[in-house]
């Protein structure tokens, strides 16, 4: 498993967060998550409020992604 930096910790922290998911047909599903926060060095976590989309794609297996836009 990844150890997020205290630059990573920092970036969640301040900036938005964007979680990428695949859905089952394969199609991307991409979204902003400002709720995203450090669990601890090695897990985020963020508030499925937007339609769980993205949290039925993590029960089904898909991959994730996560982008931090550093403005």
């Amino acid at each position: 498993m990844a150890k997020l930096t205290q630059e990573m910790k920092d970036l969640v922290a301040s900036q938005q967060c964007f979680v990428a998911t695949v859905n089952r047909d394969g199609t991307p599903n991409i979204g902003p998550k400002r709720s995203t926060r450090v669990l601890d060095d090695g897990h985020l976590v963020f508030s499925e409020v937007t339609g769980k989309r993205t949290w039925d794609n993590v029960n089904n297996g898909s991959k994730v992604a996560i982008a931090v836009v550093d403005r």
